[in-house]
């Protein structure tokens, strides 16, 4: 667990700590769905949905690009399902990623959306190099 999800945990009164047992647990006894993103942290906080990663991966985003929500779902499950999961929830995120891009000289691709997307109504996001996914997620350091 990083950091990132520590704090977090920590700031809504959830001990971190206490769900290394049971996510390395899980990663020991499942490892091929611990890698596919499928998190079984309800033992541990009751209520946190599990995060299966394939429903957030966009099916034409390109190699070493990834829209928000399917970076967020490899590399922050837990912060994922702490989250509002609504399509809005990340416009800010979106326009920071955007900024980014422009100062990189990148442009973002529309790809097509994730099942979950779908399933909210949208049909396109944002792709972004992952690269850009890794700078934003530690504060918009390159």
């Amino acid at each position: 667990m990083n950091s990132t999800t520590s704090d977090l945990l920590t700031s809504l009164g959830i001990d971190s700590a206490a769900l290394e047992g049971p996510m390395a647990f899980h990663k020991d006894r499942h490892p091929a769905a611990y890698e596919e993103g499928l998190w079984g942290l309800g033992a541990a906080c009751p209520g946190l949905p599990t995060i299966f990663a394939a429903d957030y991966e966009s099916p034409d985003c390109p190699e070493g690009w990834d829209t928000f929500w399917g970076f967020l779902a490899k590399t922050e499950p837990v912060v994922l399902a702490l989250m509002d999961q609504l399509p809005e929830a990340i416009e800010a995120d979106e326009r920071e990623l955007a900024a980014l891009c422009e100062r990189e000289g990148v442009v973002p691709r529309v790809v097509s959306a994730s099942s979950w997307l779908v399933r909210e109504g949208v049909f396109e996001a944002m792709a972004y190099p992952v690269h850009l996914l890794k700078a934003h997620a530690a504060g918009g350091v390159l």
